[in-house]
């Protein structure tokens, strides 16, 4: 199962805050054997930007936690289970649709079990799985968890009433204006 780790500090009185990029190292160095092939990582400044950086190796991730401080810090780690390691299928994942009022980076860890009658589903709503990729002239893969992402961010915009997806995740993401870009809430 994969790793996900967030680490926030806020802003308290008149002090900025401190970064989070070393206790999210630390963290990840507790649980590394949680995934070590695919990484991703966002970092939020105080002005709320986002920065994402990918990885599929430890070495390069670590780099890119070293480089980018920031308050707050979430880190996806992962052995991938039904995708190659390929930068385009490593966590966070994005969903973006005019059907909704915000886009999200999700992170999760879990196993979703109808992940293609999911993805049919979304397909016929006009979502397009950003981790699709052709292997073949006739075979695909995608990551399963964008299947859960796109329920997730149809779920809190209430439009639908439950979610659709079997199996099991815990996830943190970001909830993000999409005319500025910016993060507005992080969501676990």
């Amino acid at each position: 199962m994969c790793g996900i780790i967030l680490h926030a500090n806020f802003k308290y009185k008149d002090s900025p805050p401190q970064q989070a990029n070393e206790s999210v190292i630390n963290q990840y160095q507790d649980q590394y054997q949680r995934g070590t092939q695919g990484y991703g990582a966002v970092m939020i400044n105080e002005e709320r930007e986002i920065c994402i950086k990918r990885a599929t190796e430890a070495t390069k991730m670590l780099i890119d936690l070293y480089s980018v401080e920031a308050p707050i810090v979430l880190l996806h780690h992962r052995t991938p289970t039904s995708s190659k390691n390929k930068i385009s299928q490593t966590h966070p994942i994005f969903v973006h649709n005019d059907k909704l009022k915000f886009a999200y980076l999700i992170m999760h860890n879990g196993v979703i079990s109808n992940d293609d009658e999911i993805k049919a589903l979304h397909e016929k709503e006009g979502f397009n799985y950003t981790t699709h990729r052709a292997l073949t002239e006739t075979t695909f893969e995608f990551n399963d968890s964008e299947c859960l992402a796109i329920e997730l961010a149809l779920f809190m915009e209430k439009i639908i009433p439950t979610m659709r997806v079997s199996g099991s995740a815990a996830f943190i993401g970001v909830k993000i204006d999409k005319k500025s870009g910016k993060a507005i809430n992080l969501i676990w």
